[in-house]
């Protein structure tokens, strides 16, 4: 609590994890409302989380979740970045938009993320928010499956059956 209390961000959001488990939901929002505000971009991705989930005694929130998906994503952060494509691929808390997707799934996919991979490379190979090319959907797949994505390596069998 001591360097959470001095602004240390990480600590803010591991003692927020860590009351959350223990049910003390309010203090828990505090810690990690005041890292994200702060700029903590795993601080953000986690009350997005929470605000989607419904989690640590907020309300389920689709809206803000976004909001904060987004704010972690500008700031480069991956899996943030997954998170806000898929809202935008089912429509969850913003308009659907394929291309909005797309755009956010390639960012994450092109820092290794392997859930964007794959669903990048589902993009491909529906032609969904992109013009539809196999060779391009195997080739994020095959990024997928090298990190164990047993829906990608599946999907890659597929495509070469």
């Amino acid at each position: 609590r001591k360097r959470a209390a001095k602004g240390d961000l990480k600590m803010q959001l591991v003692l927020a994890e860590r009351l959350k488990e223990t049910s003390e939901f309010a203090e828990a929002r505090e810690w990690m409302e005041g890292a994200a505000n702060a700029g903590h971009a795993d601080a953000q991705l986690a009350l997005g989380s929470w605000y989607e989930l419904g989690e640590c005694g907020l309300p389920k929130d689709n809206v803000r979740a976004v909001q904060w998906y987004a704010r972690a994503a500008e700031q480069g952060h991956a899996v943030s970045q997954c998170s806000l494509a898929t809202c935008y691929c089912t429509g969850v808390g913003v308009a659907q938009d394929m291309g909005r997707a797309v755009h956010w799934y390639t960012r994450a996919a092109e820092q290794g993320e392997d859930n964007s991979q794959f669903k990048l490379g589902v993009c491909y190979a529906d032609g969904d928010g992109v013009a539809q090319d196999m060779g391009r959907a195997v080739h994020w797949y095959a990024k997928a499956a090298e990190q164990g994505h047993v829906n990608a390596q599946h999907n890659l069998g597929v495509c070469y059956a």
